[in-house]
């Protein structure tokens, strides 16, 4: 069996999907060919499909129908419940590295805030030695506590828009530097230059950068000199040549419809993408002046439903792959109608992440915040999937906000 078509009542956990009957782009499905895990993952293909192809020998399964080799009936249905342990461990991680991560995010916010004033009052460069420690403080919490980073990359403190936005790419940049094993020089270059990618801004009139959209035809052209005008505040910095390109070039495509000069496909360096890549993510999940903000399930869906002209499909599909199709900070709704917020996306399970409930199905409050394995409950319980993501609604940072103080950093 290479290539069988199989009905999506005949699957169970352990098959290959390969092909779908309707273009991946119509389904939730990230990955174009990926192993059915759970039941949470043969309800999505139900939801969405009648049948699909599966690959024999990438298989561990047959299907529900197909006589095993011995004749001792069908394929297995029994998901393997994951280990409550797996819980407790998570909720451990995330308070010894909470403290960790909140301080390394303060002391960015401040020098980077200093450096931010040196500029307006036209005082000197960006550049400074605490600048560079705090990056470096950056990656040490994304290289030892990454589920903290997917978290806290979801806040928004400060007034300052640039700043919270600054740090969030860094830390997304960076846990997308290390799923793609980039040499240690390009990680520190990543993280570096998406903490200054968009300090060209910096010279642009408040007014304008926060003006309600539609803009002008001249106003739109000056907020996309950014690049380069952050590109010459850098000049003479002793600065990475990595970043200075990343600075410039943070919002160039490879289909050569990016800015500020078209620049195409091989002549955009893998850092300048990572960077890209972690740059529209977190603009299309922040709240945005010109655009709806996005839930980040739609944010993942966007990007990759465009890579292929903005920064290449394996380059996305790694971001997805580090992020979660439902990305920590996510609002989602389950089967047994409790809401609540993602906070872990094993690699595995890509369906059944870790959440933290905040409301109840009879829609009162639990105060508890308590974490719970969508996949570690027994295979008949309703509340063990995502029913629905819950679009955002503006209170999703009241809520992050709450979740951080008492649940993790308590």
């Amino acid at each position: 069996m290479k290539q069988l078509r199989v009905s999506v009542d005949e699957l169970v956990p352990g098959l290959y999907v390969s092909e779908l009957d309707r273009p991946w782009t119509e389904t939730p499905f990230l990955f174009q060919g990926f192993m059915v895990e759970t039941e949470a993952d043969i309800r999505a293909l139900r939801e969405h499909c009648e049948y699909v192809w599966v690959d024999g020998e990438r298989s561990r399964e047959l299907p529900a129908s197909t006589p095993r080799p011995d004749g001792s009936g069908t394929g297995s249905q029994q998901v393997k419940d994951a280990s409550a342990s797996d819980v407790i461990s998570l909720s451990k991680r995330l308070h010894q590295g909470m403290r960790d991560g909140l301080a390394a995010r303060r002391f960015a916010a401040e020098c980077l805030a200093q450096a931010f004033e040196r500029i307006r009052r036209k005082e000197g460069g960006a550049m400074s030695n605490r600048l560079v420690q705090s990056a470096a403080r950056l990656d040490g919490l994304v290289a030892s506590y990454p589920e903290v980073a997917h978290w806290l990359a979801n806040l928004q403190q400060h007034e300052d828009r640039l700043l919270d936005h600054s740090i969030n790419v860094s830390l997304r940049a960076l846990l997308l530097a290390r799923e793609l094993e980039l040499p240690p020089a390009e990680v520190a270059a990543v993280g570096f230059g998406a903490l200054l990618h968009d300090i060209g801004k910096l010279s642009l009139s408040p007014e304008l950068l926060n003006k309600p959209r539609p803009l002008s035809r001249e106003e739109w052209g000056q907020i996309r000199r950014h690049p380069l005008i952050g590109s010459h505040l850098l000049a003479g910095g002793a600065l990475p040549d990595t970043v200075q390109r990343i600075v410039r070039y943070h919002h160039e495509r490879i289909d050569g419809q990016g800015f500020p000069e078209g620049l195409k496909g091989n002549e955009l360096e893998l850092p300048i993408r990572v960077v890209a890549v972690a740059n529209a993510y977190d603009s299309m999940t922040s709240n945005r002046l010109d655009r709806p903000r996005l839930s980040g399930y739609q944010a993942v869906t966007t990007l990759m439903r465009d890579a292929d002209n903005t920064w290449g499909r394996s380059l996305v599909e790694a971001f997805v792959r580090c992020t979660g199709i439902y990305p920590a900070g996510t609002r989602v709704r389950l089967g047994s109608g409790a809401e609540a917020v993602v906070v872990h996306t094993p690699v595995t399970r890509r369906l059944q992440p870790v959440v933290c409930i905040y409301r109840r199905p009879d829609g009162s409050s639990d105060s508890r915040l308590p974490l719970y394995d969508l996949a570690a409950v027994s295979a008949n319980e309703r509340q063990q999937y995502i029913d629905q993501v819950i679009e955002p609604d503006g209170g999703e940072q009241e809520l992050l906000q709450v979740i951080t103080r008492e649940a993790f950093a308590a």
